[in-house]
């Protein structure tokens, strides 16, 4: 049985040592030097995406900054109020900083 269990690994290490490395498989077929020109092209291609995006951004701020910005009026239903809130200027949002600059001015007064 010791025997048997020796002769089994003697045989596993012949039949290990004959195996040929793996080589590394590239799916497309493509030898090295094609991989690397397919890696320059995607690289080029992404350089001038960028630059791309570069100049259509330039493009979108110089004409967005060309007209003139239409301020309304405040409309009434944007502040609809069921009750006050619970802090001193209880008609400002928690978030508008004009607004409590502006209640907190005419509580002074």
């Amino acid at each position: 049985s010791v025997k048997r269990k020796m002769a089994m690994i003697n045989r596993m290490r012949i039949l290990t040592n004959n195996v040929r490395p793996i080589q590394r498989r590239f799916m497309g077929g493509h030898s090295i030097e094609a991989a690397e020109a397919d890696t320059k092209q995607w690289i080029n291609i992404t350089i001038g995406a960028f630059g791309a995006c570069g100049i259509v951004t330039a493009w979108v701020l110089y004409v967005e900054s060309q007209h003139e910005h239409h301020h309304s009026e405040p409309r009434s239903y944007l502040k609809i109020r069921t009750k006050p809130y619970p802090w001193d200027c209880s008609d400002c949002n928690f978030f508008e900083s004009q607004c409590f600059k502006d209640c907190k001015a005419a509580k002074q007064q």
